[in-house]
């Protein structure tokens, strides 16, 4: 889970909640455009170099306004350095491009590839003056996690960005938060994140 700043911070604002309704909300209108940044280096062969990589990546490309990110840990066989950092923005993808392009020019000695994904990003959330600690849990366990999942939620919401969400587990997450809050399915807001 990200902490309570994260999605919330990235995700300015929503779109105007969808009417309460028990018609589901289509997968196909919650879509967004992450970035995966691989980076490589070769001959590294000290651990000071590997911990300065680590903070020139961190500083970069994690450090984005509008943006969260995440960092898989370094791989360094003494000789090669890899590691691999997730983002997604407000805006979309080009801002992330634009800032791990820039690295690879001022370090050209760094091999950075980027591929665009394909995510899923949304808010459920129920007007209720509190909740529990069960909604979004229940919620989450419906959902695809991967490398590239970011969560965030209260009593009675849930902010979700992730990978290969049908409308079946869409559904089934929105049935199960309105179960663990004892509300109609209809009672729960689903909206794309969005600036």
């Amino acid at each position: 889970m990200i902490g309570a700043v994260g999605l919330v911070a990235l995700m300015t604002g929503a779109a105007a909640p969808a009417a309460a309704s028990t018609t589901p909300v289509p997968v196909s209108s919650l879509t967004m455009t992450g970035s995966t940044t691989t980076i490589a280096v070769d001959r590294v062969y000290r651990r000071g170099q590997v911990q300065w990589i680590n903070h020139v990546i961190n500083t970069r490309l994690l450090g984005l306004d509008g943006c969260q990110g995440t960092r898989t840990k370094a791989q360094w066989d003494g000789k090669t350095y890899r590691t691999t950092v997730r983002t997604v923005c407000a805006d979309g993808p080009d801002r992330a491009e634009t800032v791990a392009r820039g690295l690879g020019k001022d370090r050209p000695w760094y091999r950075i590839s980027v591929i665009r994904v394909p995510l899923v990003g949304f808010g459920l959330l129920v007007k209720l003056p509190a909740g529990n600690d069960q909604a979004v849990p229940a919620a989450l366990a419906a959902l695809p996690t991967g490398s590239f999942t970011f969560t965030d939620g209260d009593d009675v919401s849930l902010n979700y960005v992730g990978q290969g969400v049908t409308q079946a587990q869409l559904d089934a997450a929105v049935a199960a938060f309105a179960k663990a809050l004892d509300v109609p399915v209809s009672a729960v807001e689903v909206t794309p994140l969005t600036v």
